[in-house]
């Protein structure tokens, strides 16, 4: 799956409602964007150098990515818990995430 572009195409419509609703989620949401497309650049370094030829600060970005990925987006529908999140502790976490990075 490629992140960059599997974003909502509907941006402009649901910012204007998440700006008057929850203001911080739009930056938060363009700070996470960020992090996949610094992500996906470093990949292609990976693939190319090894990651030992990172910097610290390139690895911190790879994991900070596979953290959003695999705690923060991947959902189980079948969990009581899990299946949806409300507003207030979606952007907590992503308030967490865009803090770690």
């Amino acid at each position: 799956m490629n992140w960059n572009i599997s974003f909502s195409n509907y941006d402009r419509v649901l910012g204007e409602y998440y700006n008057k609703h929850v203001p911080e989620f739009m930056p938060l949401k363009e700070a996470i964007k960020k992090i996949f497309q610094q992500e996906d650049e470093l990949t292609e370094i990976v693939q190319l150098a090894g990651r030992e030829s990172l910097s610290e600060d390139h690895k911190a970005v790879l994991k900070t990515a596979k953290i959003i990925k695999d705690e923060f987006l991947q959902q189980d529908s079948f969990s009581k818990h899990d299946f949806n999140c409300p507003m207030h502790k979606t952007t907590g976490m992503m308030k967490a995430i865009v803090k770690f990075y």
